[in-house]
C-alpha cells in the first residue's frame, strides 16, 4: 500500500510503521505496537509452542490459564501483578518518546491531523438480547473489554432497561467516552489514543443495537456479509465534558496542531469472524486460544437471555463479557502471528486482505515487483478538487491497455467448478468391498494457481488453430464442439443461464486452454470461432522490468525503494528459496512462493490447530481475490443503503483466474473420463468426486502436469487424498 504522506487516513499497517505523519516531520514523536506485541508474547507464544510440540508428536503443555471465567474484573493479585509487569516493561522502553517540538505543517493540519499522540487502543464489544417480538428485539446489555497499549484491560459492563425501545437503548458515542474516561483514570494507557479498534463478532448483528447507529453504520463498508471499516477509518464524536476536552487539547495542540479536536475519535471496526478460517465460531476460536467460551448453566437457553439475567446476573455479565473478550483477543493474535512469524505488521480488515498482502509480498521477496507480474501500470490523472479549489493530480494503478481491452474476454472465460450430481436419492448400501469414496485434488487452487506463469500482453495473438491450444498455453476461445457420443463425462462448460455450468456432447462454449486439449484428446471435434493466445513473458524479462519500475518509484519519491514493502519484511521459512528454482520453465510463476510459503508455515504445526487452520484459510484466498471483480457480484454498502457490484482487487487478472479454474475443471474432467467401465460415480464437486473405486487411474496428461506442480508445491506429496469413506450417500 503506497504511503500517502498528505493524507493521515492511513491503513493500520502504514500506521504501525510510524507513518501517520508526513515523512517531513521526523521529529514528531511516533508510537508503535512493540509494547503491546512484547506483552501478547506471555500469552501467545505457549500456544503456538504446544501447536509446534503437538505436530511433532511430543508432550504438549497445558493450555494457558488467560483469565478466569467466571469473574468479572481483575482480582487484587491480578492487579498487583500487572503493575510489577508495566513498571518492568515501561523500564525498558527508552526508545518511545511521548514529547517533541512540533514544525508547522499547514497542509497536515488543514486535514485534520491525528487524535491524540497514543497508541490505538483495541476494545471487543458484545451485545447480549432476546426476542421480543415481530421485527423487533429486546437489547439486554452491552459488553466492553478494553486492551491498552501495553496489555492493560478494563472491562465494562452496561445493561439496558426497557432495550426493545430504541430510545432506552445506549449510544456507541457516550459508551466510549465513559469507557475511555475509565481506562484512563484507571492508566490502561497514558496517551490520548491515536485511534480506537472496535473488535466484534459478526458485528451486522452486535453494532445496530446501539441508539446512534445509524451515524457510524454510514462510515462502515460491506465485507462478506458483515460491517467492517476498510482503508479509511470512521471518526465519531463523543460527548467529551469542555474541561476534559480544553485539558487534552492544551497537552496535544502544540504537537499535531490547533485544529486538533479531542472529541474525534478515529475509530477502525474490524469483525473477527472474517480473519478466521472459513466455518470457525465464537466457541472454536476460545479453544484454539486457551480461553473457552462459557456454556449456559442447566436450565437456560441462549433464546431465554432475560431470564438468566434476573436470577444469576453475575453469570450473565461473565458470559457476555468473555464474547467481547474473545472478539478482541482473537484481533491480538492475528496482528501478533502476523507481526512475529509472518513480517506483516498491523491489520488487514479479511483474510482475505492479508493473503493479498503477502502473496505480493512474496513477489518482492522473489525480486519481482507485483505490477510486473499482474500486468499493472501506474497513470496520473487530473481532477479538479473542491476542498483546494484548484486541479490536483492523482496516480492511479490501473491494467495495462492490451489487458485492459481483452479482459471482458478473459472474464468470460473465468467460471466456476465443475459442480455435478449424477445420483437421485439414495445409493445402494455397499458391502465391506465396495464402498464409497471421496476423493479429493490436495490444494486444487493453490496448486493450480501456482501452475500460471506472468503473461506478455504485448505479444499477444489471436488464433483459429485448435492446436495451437495443446501443451502448457494460456489460450482462451470459444469453440464450437461435439463429442462422440459414447462420452460418458464431456468436459468443455457451457453457461446456461442461473442454472450454472453443464458440460452437454456439443454446444458452444468459452473454454482455456486446458479443457480443449482435454476435449481433443476425448476424441471430440472442435472448431474455433474465436481465440486468443497470451505467451509466457520470459522469466529474464520479468526481473529486468522489474529493476525498472523499482528505480523509476525510486527515483519519483527521491529515496531509495526496496522491493520489500516498508516495514513489512517476510520472515523466510526454512531451507525456503526466494525466487524458486525455475525447473526449465520460460517464466516466472508470480504466485509459487506465496503457494510454497503458506504450505511450509502451516506443516510447523499440528492439524487443525489455530496457526494451521490460519495458514490453510489465508493461502486459500488468493484464487478468489485473482478473479474478484468480474463478475457481478454484490454486497450492502452502508453508505449508499444499496448493493454495489464488488471492485477488484490488488491482484485481480481475469487471464489468471480463468486459467486456474479452467485447468481444476480439466483435471477433474480427465479423471471422470479415465474411471473404469461400469463406475459407479455420485458426484463431482470443484476438486473432488465420490465414486466407488478406491484406485483412479492419474496417467493423464494434465494429471501429470498437476503432480508435477504438487512436487513443486508440496514435495513427496501425492495430488489426491481420500477425504471419506463411506457405506451409503443419499
Amino acid at each position: 500500500m503506497p504511503n500517502d504522506t498528505n493524507n493521515p487516513r492511513l491503513s493500520l499497517a502504514q500506521v504501525d510503521q510510524g507513518q501517520y505523519i508526513p515523512e517531513e516531520r521526523k521529529m514528531v514523536p511516533r508510537w508503535s505496537f512493540d509494547p503491546l506485541l512484547a506483552y501478547l508474547d506471555g500469552h501467545f507464544q505457549p500456544l503456538l509452542e504446544q501447536a509446534k510440540a503437538a505436530s511433532a508428536h511430543s508432550s504438549a503443555p497445558s493450555k494457558p490459564n488467560m483469565s478466569c471465567c467466571m469473574k468479572i474484573g481483575p482480582s487484587d493479585e491480578e492487579l498487583r501483578e500487572r503493575d510489577l509487569f508495566l513498571a518492568s516493561l515501561r523500564a525498558a522502553q527508552t526508545c518511545i518518546s511521548r514529547v517533541a517540538p512540533s514544525i508547522p505543517d499547514t497542509k497536515h493540519r488543514e486535514r485534520g491531523g491525528v487524535r491524540g499522540m497514543g497508541a490505538p487502543v483495541f476494545i471487543g464489544f458484545d451485545a447480549e438480547w432476546q426476542y421480543c417480538y415481530a421485527g423487533r428485539n429486546r437489547l439486554l446489555s452491552v459488553q466492553f473489554h478494553l486492551v491498552g497499549p501495553t496489555g492493560e484491560r478494563h472491562e465494562k459492563v452496561i445493561e439496558v432497561d426497557n432495550g426493545e425501545y430504541v430510545e432506552a437503548r445506549p449510544c456507541l458515542t457516550e459508551a466510549l467516552d465513559e469507557l475511555l474516561d475509565e481506562a484512563e483514570s484507571y492508566c490502561v494507557f497514558d496517551e490520548w489514543p491515536s485511534e480506537v479498534i472496535l473488535c466484534g463478532f459478526f458485528t451486522l448483528a452486535d453494532l445496530p443495537v446501539f441508539r446512534d447507529a445509524k451515524q457510524f453504520i454510514r462510515q462502515t463498508q460491506g465485507v462478506n456479509g458483515t460491517l467492517a471499516t476498510v482503508g479509511k477509518p470512521a471518526e465519531l464524536k463523543i460527548p467529551l465534558s469542555d474541561a476534559r476536552a480544553n485539558r487534552l487539547k492544551s497537552r496535544y495542540s502544540f504537537v499535531v496542531g490547533e485544529n486538533f479536536d479531542p472529541r474525534v475519535v478515529s475509530v477502525r471496526l474490524i469483525d473477527a469472524s472474517r480473519l478466521t478460517p472459513p466455518g470457525a465460531s465464537l466457541a472454536k476460536v476460545g479453544e484454539w486460544l486457551g480461553l473457552e467460551k462459557m456454556t449456559l448453566p442447566p436450565g437456560y437457553t441462549k433464546s431465554d437471555m432475560a431470564s438468566l439475567q434476573r436470577k444469576r446476573p453475575d453469570v450473565f455479565k461473565a458470559y457476555g463479557l468473555r464474547d467481547a473478550e474473545l472478539a478482541v483477543l482473537y484481533v491480538l493474535w492475528v496482528l501478533w502471528f502476523c507481526n512475529r512469524y509472518l513480517g506483516l505488521k498491523g491489520l488487514s480488515a479479511t483474510l482475505s486482505g492479508l493473503g493479498v498482502r503477502l502473496s505480493q509480498l512474496c513477489m518482492r521477496k522473489d525480486g519481482v515487483h507485483p505490477d510486473v507480474a499482474l500486468n499493472f501500470t501506474t497513470v496520473r490523472e487530473c481532477r479538479w478538487s473542491n476542498y483546494h479549489a484548484r486541479p490536483v493530480s492523482e496516480t492511479k494503478r490501473v491494467p495495462t491497455h492490451v489487458r485492459q481491452w481483452f479482459e471482458p474476454f478473459f472474464a468470460d472465460a473465468y467460471l466456476g467448478g465443475r459442480n455435478e450430481c449424477y445420483w437421485f436419492g439414495p445409493t445402494p448400501v455397499s458391502s465391506a468391498e465396495s464402498r464409497l469414496y471421496d476423493h479429493d485434488l490436495a490444494g486444487c487452487y493453490v496448486v493450480s494457481l501456482a501452475g500460471v506463469m506472468a503473461l506478455d500482453y504485448d505479444r499477444l495473438d489471436i488464433v483459429r488453430d485448435v492446436q495451437a491450444f495443446v501443451g502448457h498455453v494460456a489460450g482462451f476461445a470459444e469453440v464450437e464442439f461435439c463429442f462422440p457420443p459414447d462420452v460418458e463425462f464431456p468436459c468443455l462448460p457451457v453457461m446456461v443461464g442461473d442454472y450454472g455450468l453443464w458440460f452437454p456432447l456439443s454446444g458452444v462454449s468459452i473454454a482455456t486452454a486446458p479443457e480443449i486439449e482435454l476435449a481433443l484428446t476425448m476424441g471430440a471435434t472442435i472448431q474455433v470461432k474465436f481465440g486468443v493466445i497470451i505467451p509466457w513473458m520470459e522469466r529474464s524479462e520479468v526481473f529486468q522490468r522489474s529493476q525498472k519500475t523499482n528505480l523509476r518509484k525510486s527515483k519519483a519519491k527521491g529515496k531509495n525503494i526496496n522491493l520489500e514493502w516498508d516495514g513489512d519484511v517476510l520472515v523466510p521459512a526454512k531451507d525456503m528459496q526466494f525466487p524458486p528454482e525455475p525447473h526449465g520453465d520460460v517464466g516466472y510463476r508470480p504466485f509459487e512462493s506465496f503457494s510454497i510459503y503458506t504450505r511450509t508455515e502451516r506443516l510447523k504445526y499440528k492439524k487443525k490447530s489455530l496457526p494451521n487452520e490460519f495458514m490453510k484459510g489465508v493461502g486459500n484466498t488468493c484464487y478468489g481475490k485473482a478473479g474478484q471483480g468480474y463478475k457481478d457480484k454484490r454486497s450492502m454498502s452502508p453508505k449508499e443503503m444499496d448493493s454495489v457490484k464488488i471492485g477488484k482487487s490488488a491482484i485481480s487478472e481475469a487471464a489468471v483466474a480463468a486459467m486456474t479454474s479452467g485447468f481444476a475443471r480439466a483435471v477433474l474432467s480427465e479423471i471422470l473420463w479415465k474411471l473404469p467401465p461400469g463406475a459407479m460415480v455420485v458426484s463431482a464437486t470443484t476438486d473432488g468426486l465420490l465414486v466407488d473405486g478406491e484406485q483412479l487411474d492419474l496417467t493423464g496428461s494434465l494429471c501429470r502436469r498437476f503432480q508435477d506442480l504438487v512436487d513443486r508445491v508440496a514435495p513427496g506429496t501425492g495430488m489426491t487424498e481420500l477425504k471419506h469413506l463411506i457405506g451409503q450417500a443419499v
